[in-house]
């Protein structure tokens, strides 16, 4: 999938900063609930991932981005309403320095997504 260049530049830094916004939050999860530890952890590896397959034009790429910075919303979204198992905590507090930049970043890029889905040539 090829889109214009300053959007595919764009994409790329967004999904890396995902990734690292949950790199840098992954330790302290592990205290309360590991297994967000770990998501946090493939949550970066993931946006990696995405970054290389959007760099090479390549759909997957934009989907995979999508499926991280989209679960991660909707995960965050959860976690803050209803709750998550040991990370109970969480819910309410929909206002930390790490997890607004995560859900900024987390949202422009599904914008890019569907701009870039909307505009693609070829």
């Amino acid at each position: 999938m090829t889109v214009p260049r300053a959007l595919k530049l764009a994409a790329i830094l967004l999904i890396v900063a995902v990734g690292l916004t949950h790199l840098v939050g992954a330790p302290p999860h592990y205290r309360f609930a590991p297994y967000i530890g770990v998501g946090f952890v493939v949550n970066f590896l993931g946006g990696l991932v995405a970054a290389v397959g959007i760099y090479r034009n390549a759909l997957w790429g934009w989907l995979l981005g999508a499926l991280v910075a989209g679960g991660a919303l909707v995960m965050f979204v959860v976690s803050r309403s209803v709750g998550l198992p040991g990370f109970e905590h969480a819910v309410g507090r929909w206002f930390g320095p790490l997890a607004i930049i995560s859900f900024i970043v987390e949202a422009l890029f599904v914008a890019l997504f569907f701009l870039a889905v909307s505009t693609r040539r070829g």
